[in-house]
């Protein structure tokens, strides 16, 4: 009996690159915004950190969503809490590697339009998902974020900030400023 899940683990973990990275100094906490690269001869966009680390990187205009979004559930007693937003170029190939290698989740191709994390316009959060069904969200978090919002019940939670869920996964959330109500 051979366990291919412990194989293709092994495989990725030799093939794929390493994550790790050094950040340097110069990123500062909200408000303070800071530039990053997409990588490759990406575009450079203006940023802040929330959380405390390069994880929390994200659009300067994403991270007011998010901290507003995040009080407003925390108000209603329930704890969002951010896993990752930015993703380097490097770590966005690590990502795809693994996914290509049969050990992750899905990720999209480094530099590629969709890639939004590499943009600072997508957070993977602390929503849970249906074992072996990784699109379909349950728990607390996910059921706030989905859930009418109160004062504009024609959208969800999420969706009054300009968080969207992505279809194929129930933790990770792309923004659009031109969605948000509250702003």
């Amino acid at each position: 009996w051979v366990n291919t899940r412990d194989m293709k683990a092994a495989h990725a973990r030799e093939h794929c690159a390493s994550e790790g990275e050094s950040y340097g100094s110069n990123y500062k906490p909200c408000p303070d915004t800071v530039a990053f690269n997409s990588g490759k001869g990406g575009t450079t966009y203006q940023a802040c950190t929330v959380n405390g680390g390069p994880s929390g990187i994200m659009a300067a205009g994403m991270a007011k969503a998010w901290d507003l979004m995040v009080k407003q559930a925390a108000n209603e007693k329930v704890t969002i809490t951010l896993r990752e937003a930015f993703r380097s170029y490097e770590q966005q190939v690590n990502r795809r590697c693994r996914y290509e290698e049969g050990w992750g989740h899905p990720a999209s191709k480094p530099g590629a339009g969709n890639a939004r994390h590499q943009k600072g316009i997508a957070v993977d959060l602390n929503a849970k998902y249906v074992a072996g069904n990784i699109a379909k969200g349950v728990g607390p978090v996910y059921d706030w974020l989905v859930k009418p919002h109160a004062t504009h019940p024609a959208s969800t939670n999420a969706a009054v900030y300009g968080f969207t869920r992505d279809p194929g996964e129930a933790w990770h959330w792309n923004w659009s400023a031109a969605g948000a109500i509250i702003k």
